[in-house]
């Protein structure tokens, strides 16, 4: 299954948007400026249900941002939600983050 319809979600097969063995959570906030704690949370309680939904599957694969690595970053709104995202995320047995760079069409 795939969850989210933007540029990494249309970028898979849609062989992907059937299965059911793995989830790719390709959703939420994608803007790197972003300081909305609306938008953040939206994000957290979408990602809570998808983990719940997909306890049982051989992968669960979310996107994180690369900007972990930057000084500069770090301390951004965005880049801390991301962190915490991320850590939601390992608690998953089955889990695999992938830290990407600004993904432009």
């Amino acid at each position: 299954m795939i969850i989210g319809s933007g540029l990494l979600a249309r970028a898979f097969p849609d062989s992907f948007f059937a299965r059911e063995d793995v989830c790719i959570y390709a959703a939420g906030v994608s803007n790197s400026a972003c300081t909305n704690p609306n938008e953040f949370m939206r994000e957290r309680q979408r990602l809570e249900g998808a983990l719940r939904q997909s306890e049982n599957v051989d992968a669960f694969v979310y996107f994180g941002t690369c900007s972990v690595a930057d000084p500069d970053a770090l301390n951004t709104p965005y880049v801390q939600h991301k962190l915490a995202m991320e850590q939601m995320v390992a608690s998953h047995a089955n889990n695999l983050i992938l830290r990407l760079p600004q993904v432009a069409g």
